[in-house]
């Protein structure tokens, strides 16, 4: 009886968690994904020097969680094989070139739009501090 009821459990628990399972560095590489489609959007709030400064100080912040997770990315791509980083690059990386063509089309549109030089530079710098 006993034996049966762990035998349940054990099975209900793969069927919720396989579809929805990720390994630690799917979800790294999903936290990275959302921190750059967050910088998209706050880009796509600038409309002048203000909202440029606070677009910066937002994106300054999301750089610097981008640059942990990406450390921590690189650590966990160290125990991956090639089989599981081509999968990781074949499922990824159309969308971080998605989010990457919207980061630049914002950056082209702010360049012409807003005019203080002040303001660019530090949209800049905030950028920058993705490493």
């Amino acid at each position: 009886m006993l034996k049966n009821a762990l035998m349940a459990v054990a099975v209900l628990g793969l069927v919720v968690c396989l579809p929805g399972c990720k390994s630690k560095q799917e979800q790294a590489a999903d936290q990275m994904i959302d921190v750059m489609q967050d910088i998209a959007n706050a880009l796509k709030t600038v409309k002048d020097k203000e909202s440029a400064e606070a677009a910066a100080t937002q994106i300054k912040d999301l750089a610097k969680k981008g640059s942990e997770i990406g450390k921590e990315y690189k650590e966990l791509e160290k125990a991956m094989s090639k089989e599981e980083r081509k999968k990781m690059d074949e499922t990824y990386e159309p969308k971080v070139e998605e989010i990457g063509k919207q980061i630049e089309a914002e950056m082209k549109r702010i360049a012409t739009e807003v005019k203080d030089p002040a303001a660019l530079m530090k949209l800049g710098a905030a950028m920058a501090e993705m490493k």
